[in-house]
């Protein structure tokens, strides 16, 4: 608890001898900030290759004003199974991109820790999804051979994508269908 404290040490060595030691402790009140994230909304979406602001705001009852550099920002892609540290910034206010050669299977994880004068910290986390469209891949006739973003499928296919999404597309030469060359 806040106040000032007397710590008092005695040693004695058993044969009647004794010395003391007293120190002054003062203990002040410290909380962490208040922190919230004002940009992007927790859920929100994007598109590939689109700048993303990052904003919040912070309070700090020991601190008047939170300097940029008390804030911490992290950007976490989340890609299938594994993660990229894909940037860091400081201050009240950042921007990152996101990348263009992710698909839907894809989110990022926004993480804020803003560190008040004491060394108190809060942290706060929101993640972005992206903006999805259904993208068909047909051939004429039908049953064409054709790739999108290296995962090869027969045409015709409906595929979810991430918009903004830079693949490759490809389809085979030729192939054979109902005994004819195409």
């Amino acid at each position: 608890a806040a106040g000032t404290y007397t710590a008092t040490l005695r040693v004695d060595d058993g044969h009647g001898h004794s010395s003391t030691a007293t120190v002054t402790v003062v203990v002040t009140e410290n909380t962490p900030p208040t922190v919230s994230i004002t940009s992007p909304a927790d859920a929100s979406k994007y598109r590939d290759g689109q700048a993303i602001p990052l904003s919040a705001s912070a309070t700090d009852a020991q601190d008047v004003t939170l300097p940029a550099s008390a804030y911490s920002w992290r950007v976490i892609l989340h890609h299938g199974s594994h993660i990229h540290d894909l940037t860091t910034a400081t201050g009240p206010s950042a921007s990152f991109t996101t990348l263009a050669d992710h698909d839907a299977d894809s989110y990022y994880e926004i993480v804020l820790t803003v560190t008040d004068s004491g060394g108190l910290t809060t942290t706060r986390t929101v993640t972005i999804q992206p903006e999805t469209v259904s993208l068909t891949l047909a051939s004429s006739p039908s049953g064409a051979t054709v790739s999108f973003g290296g995962t090869g499928f027969t045409a015709p296919t409906t595929v979810t994508t991430a918009i903004g999404y830079q693949a490759t597309v490809s389809a085979v030469s030729s192939f054979v269908s109902g005994g004819q060359t195409y």
